[in-house]
């Protein structure tokens, strides 16, 4: 799947998330780390993909970047000390960090873990594209090295 092509399912995702779960729970969508601090910063009505973070980064678990339970609602500046830093803070000075990033972390690498991702490159017109297979526990060693030396 192409770059392009990812991150457009990307926004459809928090799209997604943004309608059916965070705007469903409080009829507005609120930064996670406001709410834990008492304040209502409210995120608007129009998804915004700065204002949804990853809680496994997308470069180090690829395989989990759409998993609904590794995105949560934040304001841009809080998205952004989550990711490195703000203001001279980093996520470990934050209530999510604290009090709910473990347990989601641990639920995720443990979902993780049970999914073997293979990227098998497709020959296609002389052009090579690749697919992403998330779940291949349904195929033995053998089948899996025999659709890889298939594809190439």
């Amino acid at each position: 799947m192409k770059y392009q092509q990812i991150k457009k399912l990307e926004r459809g995702v928090v799209r997604f998330l943004w309608k059916n779960d965070w705007f469903s729970l409080h009829k507005k969508v609120y930064c996670t780390e406001c709410l834990l601090k008492g304040i209502q910063n409210n995120l608007g009505l129009i998804p915004n993909h700065y204002n949804a973070a990853h809680v496994l980064s997308k470069g180090s678990y690829d395989k989990l970047r759409l998993h609904r339970d590794n995105i949560v609602p934040m304001c841009v500046e809080h998205h952004t000390q989550f990711d490195g830093q703000y203001n001279g803070k980093t996520r470990k000075d934050m209530l999510y960090y604290k009090k709910m990033y473990q347990d989601t972390k641990d639920k995720l690498i443990n979902h993780y873990q049970h999914i073997t991702n293979t990227i098998l490159p497709l020959p296609d017109n002389n052009d090579k594209k690749y697919i992403h297979l998330y779940d291949l526990q349904c195929y033995s060693d053998k089948e899996i090295t025999q659709i890889m030396e298939d594809s190439n």
